[in-house]
């Protein structure tokens, strides 16, 4: 019990193993959806700060797709004041295939890279757009393995994830020669166990959880 205290309220996130960091997000996650912001503004502030700190760790275990758009074009390009700029679904054919997975991977949980000289903001509208289009236009299976990633932890910190989908398209994202969904196939048992019926008391204004909650294989 103090070791999951310790993970889960003062270890860098990035010092955990993979199993302590899927049991502290788990726990993180599960808190946040039920904690609302106006009764318990110091605990969600909390709450939310650990989640994006562990969600960024969980997604640098695929820093590879960032690190393959950076050396193929400079991901400064697509960011402008600290957000990236929109890109609608009918003008994503401009962005080079070699960097669209990076974008997204950036665009789902935020962060910094060496070139974006700047913290970047979260864009759930471009990884839905993005993503899909991967699967769709272009059948690439690496768009299987993102949208199994973003289902996995959810659209938003404040929403809930999809895990039964989630294994579904990362199933399919392994069996189509994209390895890294075998790192997040191997404790999904854990979010199916204490997250798979998890609800949210935070309203999604964007009406971004449609596409969480209807997730199907083309």
């Amino acid at each position: 019990m103090f070791a999951k205290l310790l993970n889960r309220y003062v270890w860098n996130p990035y010092a955990l193993d993979d199993e302590a960091l899927e049991d502290t997000w788990i726990d993180s996650k599960a808190d946040l959806l039920v904690t609302c912001p106006n009764k318990s503004e110091q605990t969600y502030s909390s709450l939310y700060k650990r989640c994006n700190e562990l969600l960024l760790a969980i997604v640098s275990r695929h820093k590879h797709l960032l690190l393959d758009a950076e050396a193929n074009s400079p991901l400064y390009h697509f960011v402008h004041s600290g957000t990236l700029r929109m890109i609608t679904t009918g003008n994503l054919g401009g962005i080079p295939m070699s960097i669209l997975p990076g974008l997204i991977l950036l665009s789902f949980s935020g962060g910094s890279t060496a070139t974006t000289a700047g913290h970047v903001l979260a864009n759930p509208r471009f990884v839905i757009d993005a993503t899909d289009y991967l699967i769709d236009e272009k059948k690439h299976p690496i768009g299987l393995f993102l949208k199994g990633l973003v289902l996995k932890y959810g659209i938003q910190l404040s929403l809930p994830p999809n895990i039964d989908a989630a294994g579904r398209f990362l199933t399919a994202a392994k069996a189509n020669g994209i390895g890294s969904a075998a790192i997040e196939l191997e404790y999904l048992y854990l979010h199916k166990k204490r997250l798979c019926n998890a609800t949210s008391i935070h309203v999604d204004f964007n009406g971004y959880q449609q596409w969480v909650e209807q997730a199907c294989l083309p």
